[in-house]
């Protein structure tokens, strides 16, 4: 059956075309999801958040020619909502508060090798900025001061800082993506 003829019925309320659709699909977006999130369980649930917002959704559905593209950006932004989620929980707050203070108590020479990974990854990002980035990106990242402060601080223009933190934001993610990954395995174990 031609993919636009089981939009339109799921857009219709059939369960068989949702069925369907869930076969043609789910595997596919299992393993995309475990790719990005590296928890099975996350995957699991990534899945069936998705197609939960597709049948919910399905009236307003707009592309009636393929329905992928739609099925992987909810995907996608479920993935982001529960990274989100986990790098707020108390438990990666904790690990990120331990990691800032050096005080992460290790137990295991994987969690050490990995803790010393981050170290340095951190370290190495921070080389890259100039001393002022990275004055303002400790400032406002690990002191939390606010763009008014740091501008009085430093004799800069607020709006100055605000483009430096930018930029200084975009070289530290550029060079942490590890890091990100490694946060984001801790966060969900």
């Amino acid at each position: 059956m031609k993919e636009s003829i089981l939009i339109d019925m799921l857009i219709n309320g059939s369960t068989d075309a949702f069925n369907t659709i869930y076969d043609m699909y789910s595997k596919r977006l299992y393993f995309f999801s475990l790719k990005l999130c590296k928890s099975r369980e996350v995957a699991e649930e990534i899945v069936q958040d998705t197609f939960t917002k597709l049948w919910i959704n399905r009236e307003s559905i707009q592309n009636k020619e393929s329905i992928s593209s739609l099925i992987f950006t909810i995907a996608r932004n479920n993935l982001i909502n529960s990274h989100r989620s986990y790098v707020n929980s108390p438990k990666c707050e904790e690990y990120l508060e331990n990691f800032n203070n050096e005080q992460l108590k290790i137990d295991d020479t994987l969690d050490i090798i990995e803790y010393n990974d981050c170290r340095n990854q951190l370290t190495s990002a921070m080389r890259s900025l100039t001393d002022t980035q990275k004055k303002i990106f400790e400032y406002s990242k690990i002191d939390g001061l606010a763009n008014r402060e740091i501008a009085a601080k430093l004799r800069l223009s607020e709006q100055t800082i605000k483009n430096q933190l930018s930029i200084s934001t975009k070289i530290i993610r550029s060079k942490f993506k590890l890091l990100i990954l490694i946060l984001f395995t801790y966060c969900i174990m």
